[in-house]
Parts: structure tokens; sequence; C-alpha cells
């Protein structure tokens, strides 16, 4: 009789079995293989995102500020690797009539659901100005 994924007992090459931990690697770079808590794995990605905040935030409480924004990363079984605040520079053309900005460099290591709604909830938020999110890649 055929188990659940209709093999019979045998293993098929290319399919990821949960039973012992095996993954078959992405095409698209390094993932991290996570054991959710359903029993399953989800593959976890390295992200880099740069986030320009609106200059009149206080610079003293940017890194305060911008980890309450984030919560959603840990909340959800990511990483937080690196934040790296590089602090006001001058734009090459005004977005918003404003000049400059606080630029933010933040490394993560998320589900790909999870860097999106990071993405869409900083997006919701009035003093961050532009993101964007990229996905390193073994290279």
């Amino acid at each position: 009789m055929a188990d659940a994924a209709g093999t019979m007992g045998r293993s098929v090459p290319g399919i990821a079995d949960v039973r012992t931990g095996w993954h078959e690697p992405s095409c698209h770079g390094e993932t991290v293989a996570a054991e959710t808590t359903g029993g399953g794995y989800q593959n976890m990605r390295k992200y880099e995102m740069v986030v320009i905040l609106d200059p009149s935030v206080d610079e003293r409480t940017v890194t305060g500020t911008f980890e309450k924004l984030v919560q959603v990363i840990p909340t959800e079984g990511g990483t937080i690797d690196n934040v790296d605040v590089w602090g006001k520079r001058k734009f090459a053309y005004e977005i918003d009539k404003k000049s400059e900005g606080i630029y933010i460099v933040l490394s993560f290591t998320a589900k790909t659901s999870t860097a999106q709604e990071l993405d869409r909830q900083l997006g919701l938020n009035e003093s961050v100005m532009r993101t964007k999110v990229m996905r390193l890649d073994a290279a």
C-alpha cells in the first residue's frame, strides 16, 4: 500500500525527506533547513535590507526604534545577524521633498514570507522613506 506521498516506502530522488532531515539544495543559492513547530522544514535564506528613515527621527534613538520595527523576524523564527546604522546621508535627488535621510543596513536570515512581511510593515511606517530587500546568493 502506498504511503501519503505515494512512494510505497521508497525514497524519491530530489524530494525532501522530513523523517531523516535530508533536503535537496536549491538552485537559487544556499539555504538553511529549519524545523518548524508543525514538524516540516522551511527554507531559511540570508537577506540584506537597506532602510532609509526620515531625517527628523532622533539619531540617538534610531537603533532602539528600528529594533522594535524588525521584531517580526525573531517572531517568525528568523535571526537578525547584523544592524549597521550609517547615519544621515545626502540624497542624489530629493525624496518626499527631503534632501537627506538616515541609512540603516540590516542583515538577517528568515523565510521568504517573513522578508515580505517585514518589507510590508516597514512600508506602512511613516518614518520609513524607502526600503530595499536583497537576497544574498552564494556567489
